[in-house]
């Protein structure tokens, strides 16, 4: 299997380095808010199956496996945390906001949201 990344145009491109002795990370919607996606950006993402084709010790047993190793790792603020820009020289700060979300508020939003666009997406895909 390999990993693609999908680029701002829409495009989907594989990931040029994976693999054995490679980490991909993707960074989420939460560090990419936290950083007003200036130092970080959540990366949309896929994987695409390639199943590979091996031989056993008995070489008239062919199996099929998928060649893909994966380790994730999800990272949550608390419920209660307020969704603030983090402190860093290297961000632009604008104007604060005075009614910063918690994660548990921010969390309902992005949720809502993609559940829209999911619906929207099948609502499309029926049109076509």
């Amino acid at each position: 299997s390999t990993a693609k990344s999908r680029s701002p145009s829409g495009v989907w491109k594989e990931i040029s380095h994976h693999g054995h002795d490679v980490a991909v990370i993707f960074v989420g919607s939460v560090l990419s808010y936290l950083t007003k996606g200036q130092i970080f950006s959540a990366a949309k993402h896929r994987v695409v199956n390639w199943n590979v084709r091996c031989t056993g010790i008995d070489s008239n047993v062919n199996t099929v496996v998928d060649a893909r190793m994966a380790a994730t790792l999800f990272v949550r603020p608390h419920a209660n945390a307020v969704m603030k820009m983090l402190p860093s020289p290297h961000l632009q700060v604008g104007e604060a906001k005075k009614n910063l979300p918690t994660f548990r508020v921010w969390n309902a939003r992005v949720a809502k949201n993609y559940m829209k666009k999911k619906q929207g997406n099948k609502n499309n895909k029926h049109i076509q």
